[in-house]
């Protein structure tokens, strides 16, 4: 159940993308061939709530923040996961899944760069329906592919802080262990055992520093 719950999570983009480029031909179409009534109000309501709502000129200053802060955290979770080692990225490697997460990056940034281009250079162009409905489009792709983005890094994060517990468990068993070995051998040799516990103190003021 919660392997098609991701499944269904990670689809949903390109589901909405394709159900929102079939609406923009539509309307394309529409415009220049069908002109029907319905289609002509519908589209016309939509440009209209898009250009106030969202589109409108005191909101290029909010779209390029967006668009700066989906770009600046995916090129941070870059560099944590990318540049330093971790279990996430060893276990995303061995099922084979790196070359999808890293896709997932690859197609937020560039169509985040992008959109950041034309909304700072060419926010005029908005003023056109269809390539209103096109931003609108890639917008609404960056949107939710940055959400399955985030839950994979959550995941990935939450998996870190599990086996960083296992791994502490490990350390000290092992460590126990030399330490018991190091009794044993200070026990056959009573001379040592001096030596031995001075050494244990002073690598146990060491670590409190």
């Amino acid at each position: 159940m919660k392997e098609r719950i991701n499944s269904i999570i990670e689809t949903i983009p390109k589901y909405i993308i394709i159900f929102t480029l079939i609406i923009a031909i539509i309307f394309f179409l529409n415009t220049y061939i069908f002109k029907i009534d319905c289609i002509t109000i519908c589209k016309e309501q939509i440009s209209t709530y898009t250009l106030e709502k969202i589109f409108g000129e005191n909101n290029q200053d909010m779209l390029i923040n967006l668009l700066s802060i989906i770009t600046g955290f995916i090129i941070t979770i870059i560099s944590v996961f990318g540049i330093g080692y971790s279990n996430a990225t060893v276990k995303i490697v061995e099922a084979k899944l790196d070359k999808k997460f890293s896709s997932i990056a690859k197609k937020i940034m560039f169509v985040s760069i992008l959109l950041l281009i034309v909304i700072v250079f060419f926010y005029d162009i908005i003023k056109n329906e269809i390539i209103r409905l096109i931003i609108l489009d890639g917008l609404l792709y960056i949107l939710l592919q940055f959400m399955v983005f985030g839950i994979i890094v959550f995941k990935m994060f939450e998996y870190n802080i599990s086996e960083s517990n296992s791994e502490y468990r490990q350390n000290e068993k092992k460590t126990n262990d030399i330490i018991n070995l190091l009794k044993k051998i200070a026990g056959e040799e009573k001379i040592n055992t001096g030596n031995y516990e001075e050494c244990k103190k002073f690598n146990e003021n060491m670590a409190k520093k």
